[in-house]
């Protein structure tokens, strides 16, 4: 398939004519230090998502290709560890420069997730900024400590040092975005890895991990192996691996961390959400609703941060109505492949049934329920579902706990502050939240009462460029992904103590 569009260059604003043909029965195959290895396991096809049509041929379980990356990851731990923080900080300056550059790979994360060309290309700029954060924070997460003020005869240093190899397992929603951010904070902490993409995202891993390889980091550091469960259990029983990073579902994330404790392996992981927003009285409603719009239908809903959940003052129930539905009249899913498009196709067939048998229950438990039908896209085959709200869900409804990776909105009203942050953190999931009121103060402090990692206050989503933590509670995971915090999970601490002189 080619695709033709002009662009706006990212960095000069000059307009730019490109075409690119979209691969359609290539065969990815695994790379292990730097080199295509051909699998003997199965290829299997995986689709594309805004066709659903057999799109890339995907190696399964191969268990000697894992192996030879953890082989080669483990002797490459101390060339890794050799890294300077200047030429550290290079290696991801210049791979951000590559990112920035590759006009094929938002095109690539538009047939592997779905979602809008505009927001693939923002999400590979994005990964881009992050790896120039990286390069800023690297010494920060290299430096030790020193202690000398409380005895008077000993003192000490605590070092922090590389856990080693590392798996990094992806999942499919953010494939290039989510790399990166885990692929920085292990090599900013000296860290060799292995690569786990998701089967649905295969492509973009590989262009990633060549980015990094092009701008002067050894092949040896990062190799890339494809499969399903069997291939992540398999390499955490293998001894090499001394870390693992995983982004994805609950009950999965959990399995993992049942297997890895079988060999003492360090984990972070970072999985699923349902993220409340708690609307008080004085907050600003234009404002409100264009920020979690925004973010309800990024990447389809597929994402775990998605503000899915509405907490609105009974005072402004009707006001956010009125807007709410008159704002997502407007939008309507459309070709993910043109520049105009704001909501591309739902990744799976899976995903869409799912959301429309919560919808579906959800009206039999008495809830009124707007929108989420499928529609047809010219030129497309790919499934596309318009958003949905679910007004005033009763509280046993699974929707309300249920993650669905759908552009999928439940509101709930209440009558204070107190009730509203206990049905905040009735949810298994405490990933993210927000909170909307004049009062900056007033919401900072309800912020502090909610069991979530991340809050955010008068808007959803932007983070920018602080370099700030994500982490999860419950259900939504352990660990943190993001800034030096992010950094120091794929480091361990030894403490020295001296003895001092006379």
């Amino acid at each position: 398939m080619t695709v033709t569009n002009s662009i706006t260059g990212p960095e000069t604003g000059e307009p730019a004519s490109f075409q690119y043909v979209l691969p359609r029965g290539q065969m990815v195959h695994n790379i292990i230090a730097g080199d295509e290895s051909v699998s003997d396991s199965e290829y299997r096809w995986t689709l594309d998502a805004p066709d659903g049509q057999n799109w890339l041929k995907v190696p399964s379980f191969d268990a000697d290709a894992n192996q030879r990356a953890c082989k080669i990851g483990s002797n490459a731990e101390s060339s890794v560890r050799d890294y300077g923080n200047d030429a550290l900080a290079q290696i991801l300056y210049d791979a951000s420069i590559i990112l920035t550059n590759d006009q094929e790979l938002p095109w690539i994360v538009v047939a592997e997730t779905g979602k809008p060309i505009s927001e693939a290309r923002g999400e590979v700029l994005s990964a881009a900024r992050v790896l120039r954060q990286y390069s800023r924070i690297i010494p920060e997460a290299s430096r030790g400590r020193v202690e000398n003020s409380v005895s008077m005869s000993v003192w000490g240093v605590a070092i922090p040092e590389p856990v080693g190899l590392s798996l990094l397992v992806l999942p499919w929603n953010l494939p290039v975005q989510i790399l990166v951010h885990k692929l920085a904070a292990a090599l900013s902490a000296r860290c060799p890895v292995i690569v786990k993409p998701s089967p649905l995202s295969p492509l973009s891993a590989a262009r990633v991990v060549r980015a990094f390889t092009h701008s002067g980091l050894c092949r040896e550091a990062i190799s890339v192996v494809h499969g399903g469960p069997q291939t992540v259990y398999d390499l955490l029983s293998r001894p090499e691996i001394k870390m693992i990073s995983f982004t994805g579902g609950t009950k999965a994330g959990k399995a993992v961390r049942i297997a890895a404790a079988q060999n003492d392996v360090k984990v972070v992981t970072e999985l699923g959400g349902k993220s409340a927003n708690i609307v008080l009285e004085d907050a600003d409603l234009e404002k409100l609703v264009a920020s979690i719009l925004r973010g309800l239908t990024r990447n389809q809903g597929a994402t775990c941060t998605a503000p899915t959940r509405l907490l609105v003052s009974n005072r402004r129930s009707a006001e956010i109505r009125d807007l709410l539905t008159k704002k997502m009249d407007e939008i309507s899913p459309s070709d993910p492949y043109e520049e105009a498009s704001r909501l591309g196709a739902t990744r799976t067939k899976d995903i869409a049934e799912r959301a429309n048998r919560r919808l579906a229950d959800s009206r039999t438990r008495g809830a009124d329920v707007c929108g989420g039908q499928e529609i047809t896209v010219p030129n497309r085959k790919g499934i596309f579902i318009r958003p949905a709200i679910v007004w005033g869900p009763s509280v046993e409804d699974p929707i309300l706990t249920e993650e669905l990776f759908a552009p999928v909105l439940t509101v709930q009203e209440f009558d204070t502050v107190d009730s509203a942050v206990e049905l905040t953190n009735e949810s298994p999931f405490g990933l993210s939240a927000g909170v909307w009121a004049t009062d900056t103060e007033k919401a900072k402090c309800i912020a502090e009462r909610l069991h979530v990692g991340t809050v955010h206050i008068n808007h959803y989503g932007r983070r920018d460029s602080i370099d700030l933590p994500a982490s999860g509670r419950g259900d939504s995971g352990t660990g943190a992904e993001g800034g030096p915090e992010g950094v120091r999970e794929f480091q361990e601490l030894k403490s020295i103590h001296i003895a001092k002189g006379d």
